[in-house]
């Protein structure tokens, strides 16, 4: 399990001064019923409410959009998309409810969630393909997730090579 992570060879120095509260991670794990990846949290914490290789959208608890805010309506889309769509994989209507969104992907308006491991499998990072209702399913820790769409060699299907690599949200709030 990736407890701290070193992420300036991907982004350079921290970009965010001032990490996230401890109340706003609090609140949000407390709704969520989890303790998200400390990997992710240390990235959102130096980076978060930012663009990654173009079109990838990762919000911060006190970015421009708060996080729980931003969860709230990603939990919504995805029950009334489960709700409606007749051909989604199987493993997406047994564990959706167990879905985390962290991140949203703007060229197809693809959504990326945590699954939470069950027992000692360790954490996934989930794709949800929005335009083909499809999902792909990645063992392993946000960073090497990040890492591999980073260096192009692990870009989910349908996703343009983007660059920059990390740019902050428009109006971001944050310095």
């Amino acid at each position: 399990m990736v407890e701290v992570y070193d992420y300036r060879h991907l982004f350079g120095e921290k970009q965010r001064f001032r990490p996230a509260s401890r109340e706003s991670w609090a609140e949000i794990e407390a709704i969520l019923g989890v303790q998200l990846p400390m990997d992710y949290k240390d990235f959102v914490d130096g980076y978060g409410d930012c663009i990654v290789a173009g079109h990838l959208y990762i919000p911060h608890p006190q970015g421009k959009e708060r996080l729980v805010d931003w969860i709230a309506d990603e939990v919504s889309s995805l029950e009334s998309l489960v709700a409606i769509a007749d051909d989604l994989p199987d493993v997406v209507r047994e564990q959706y409810s167990r879905f985390i969104p962290w991140g949203y992907h703007d060229w197809d308006g693809d959504t990326c969630y945590f699954l939470p491991p069950l027992d000692d499998e360790g954490w996934s990072v989930v794709v949800a393909f929005r335009q083909c209702h499809d999902v792909l399913i990645r063992k392993g820790s946000f960073a090497d997730f990040l890492e591999s769409v980073c260096s192009g060699e692990g870009i989910p299907r349908s996703w343009p090579k983007g660059s920059p690599v990390w740019e902050s949200v428009e109006g971001s709030p944050l310095i």
